[in-house]
């Protein structure tokens, strides 16, 4: 194959999806392909996509056509959730070169070497999803933090979601491989490494012997990584056990993405959830004696079907008491093939978008109190990002999640500094630098 051919990737969808990306790009790499940005011609150019909600399907799809009608004369490749569930449909876009779907990423390399050589009309639907598909992925882009996949599938079989039908069932990395992708990713620089799976409450499923989270998250802990730090938890994660192992690794990040969706239990119960919210709260107590700094952000859905004016009083109250750091809110979105895109009572949209202005108003008053409540403090800063329009100032995050901005006088990207919080501006803490 010609040392010229370049290949690119457009990745909808969640952290899993993008470290999926990264290790598809790194097998093609290998494979002779040169990986270019998504706005500079290419041979191939692979979209990774996703079917969480109908409106990602859609998007997906379309950011399809738009390279199809941008590129007539490069070949596209469709991969991942949503191609995985609507495969035909992709295939009869015209001028697909090939869907795959959400296993055998490995062999994207492959099939890119076929259609780059005129092959079309490639199909690889299906998939065995029993055992965790170990691909690398430590060239990622960057030099502050990295995600390392340690876990995929799901077995919750929530009622608005379609991930479990094409994930399939939970499946988990050995913790040697863990170890050996993260001392790879120390050596190229990050310092940080973000743990992630569709799943990690799961994680551990089909491992020999008693394997947990806070295992994966010690063989993270290779030489140069300064810090750890988990993905999206479900509220079964949080046990004692655990918080005492994660309390005793000095690498670990105190901040919890801890899943909640909705703070009524009657939603909660529609939803097929695994727990209250009398038992959320317990959680989040069991979370905050071992870690009493820990930021907690977390999702809410809002509009789901049957959703009463009291179920979203009662949820937005719980929110409000819970003093999350950040809750990311979604209005509910209809998914063919799940269970709640059937159910009776569903909320007009209209509806669905006052309840999610009406609950970020909900969250705010504790997120701020919770940035206040940081003033006064230093704290470790990993910096990422220089801010636009202010020389010498950066803006990264405390192992809590804080976002926070100093002036630091130097490029400091990568750099973890001591920084004194001073004030909140907004949703951002400023610093100084002692």
């Amino acid at each position: 194959m010609s040392a010229q051919r370049k290949a690119s990737f457009i990745t909808l969808g969640c952290k899993v999806n993008w470290y999926d990306s990264q290790a598809m790009a790194e097998a093609m790499a290998a494979a002779g392909f040169i990986i270019v940005p998504e706005n500079e011609q290419a041979d191939v150019y692979v979209v990774n996509t996703c079917a969480v909600t109908a409106e990602a399907g859609r998007k997906s799809r379309q950011a399809v056509r738009r390279l199809m009608r941008l590129h007539p004369g490069a070949a596209v490749i469709a991969a991942g959730c949503s191609a995985q569930k609507d495969s035909d449909e992709y295939l009869a876009l015209p001028g697909i070169a090939a869907v795959c779907g959400t296993c055998g990423r490995a062999d994207v390399a492959g099939i890119a070497l076929r259609v780059a050589e005129g092959a079309r009309g490639i199909a690889q639907r299906t998939a065995e999803n029993t055992v965790f598909e170990d691909i690398p992925a430590d060239a990622q882009s960057g030099h502050t933090r990295a995600t390392l996949k340690i876990e995929d599938g799901c077995d919750a079989r929530c009622a608005y979601c379609i991930i479990p039908e094409l994930r399939g069932a939970p499946r988990s990395r050995d913790l040697g491989s863990i170890s050996r992708e993260a001392e790879q990713l120390a050596g190229r620089g990050f310092r940080e490494i973000v743990l992630v799976g569709i799943n990690l409450a799961r994680y551990g499923v089909g491992l020999p012997g008693d394997v947990s989270l806070a295992d994966a998250v010690e063989a993270a802990c290779a030489p140069g990584v300064e810090r750890v730090r988990l993905g999206s938890l479900e509220p079964e994660t949080v046990t004692e056990a655990l918080l005492l192992r994660l309390r005793s690794i000095p690498q670990f990040c105190p901040h919890f993405h801890l899943s909640l969706q909705s703070g009524a239990a009657g939603t909660l119960k529609r939803m097929s959830r695994r727990y209250n919210p009398v038992q959320y709260m317990e959680k989040l107590a069991l979370l905050r004696r071992y870690f009493p700094d820990a930021g907690v952000t977390t999702d809410v859905i809002v509009g789901f079907p049957g959703e009463t004016e009291e179920e979203f009083t009662q949820s937005a109250a719980f929110v409000a008491a819970a003093g999350f750091l950040k809750v990311h809110v979604f209005p509910f979105s209809r998914r063919p093939g799940t269970p709640a895109a059937d159910m009776p009572a569903q909320i007009p949209r209209a509806v669905k978008a006052a309840r999610a202005a009406a609950m970020q108003a909900a969250a705010a008053p504790s997120a701020r109190a919770f940035l206040e409540g940081m003033r006064g403090r230093t704290v470790p800063v990993l910096f990422e990002t220089p801010v636009e329009g202010k020389p010498g100032w950066m803006r990264g995050y405390a192992p809590n999640y804080t976002d926070v901005m100093a002036d630091i006088q130097v490029e400091g990207k990568g750099m973890i500094i001591p920084v004194r919080l001073t004030e909140v501006v907004e949703d951002i803490l400023i610093g100084k630098i002692d």
